[in-house]
């Protein structure tokens, strides 16, 4: 077996044919990856994170970002990762909707993780099952705040407001990604949402350098 070979629970190695030696579940060998991966993707990580999650060493293209964004989201279930460009930011937040969800428990399951790109959030309807799909996850990623339009009547703001009341209000893991700084992102977000974000989340700003070149955020 590979010895990057991982339990869908847990993300620990399996230490066994089929046995996880962290959180006891029974896995089938050569399965594992297969599963994560299907997973991964119904759930619209990018195919080169998804890669980047499965490759077996996440300390190159995550950087130091994994043990800052587990360390916040075991004291509140929102979390601000901001820092420049190709960090590994990107990498860390899926890989903290990996972590967060039990996979293998039951296929049959509904779609309990979303990827969303900032950029995606100008196309979502306030009405109807747009931001439904948005507010249900377990857990929720948005990737590269910054880069979506904000419209001058304020509606955009609004939604995201109102997304992360209702997820805070129901405890469930939100992380978000920026390459805006603590200054910058205030003043494009407004006090409303950073006093949200402060009172049920962590803004972890840090100047992780780039790890792109063979490995891309």
């Amino acid at each position: 077996m590979s010895s990057s070979e991982v339990c869908t629970a847990c993300w620990a190695p399996i230490v066994e044919d089929a046995f996880c030696g962290s959180c006891g579940c029974m896995i089938t060998p050569g399965d594992s990856k297969k599963l994560m991966r299907k997973e991964l993707t119904n759930s619209a990580v990018p195919p080169r994170v998804v890669d980047l999650l499965l490759g077996g060493n996440l300390n190159v293209p995550a950087g130091g970002w994994l043990e800052l964004l587990g360390d916040a989201l075991g004291r509140k279930p929102m979390a601000v990762l901001a820092g420049p460009v190709g960090g590994g930011k990107t990498v860390a937040a899926a890989h903290a909707m990996a972590v967060n969800l039990p996979w293998h428990h039951d296929e049959r399951r509904p779609l309990k993780a979303l990827f969303v790109p900032a950029y995606e959030l100008m196309q979502i309807s306030p009405y109807g099952s747009d931001l439904e799909r948005l507010s249900q996850p377990d857990v929720l990623v948005l990737d590269d705040l910054g880069r979506e339009y904000l419209d001058e009547k304020g509606f955009l703001l609004a939604l995201i407001d109102a997304l992360l009341n209702h997820r805070y209000d129901r405890g469930l893991i939100t992380v978000m990604t920026t390459n805006l700084n603590a200054v910058s992102f205030s003043k494009r977000y407004g006090e409303r949402i950073v006093d949200r974000l402060r009172e049920v989340g962590t803004f972890i700003e840090a100047n992780i350098a780039s790890q792109r070149g063979g490995n891309r955020e």
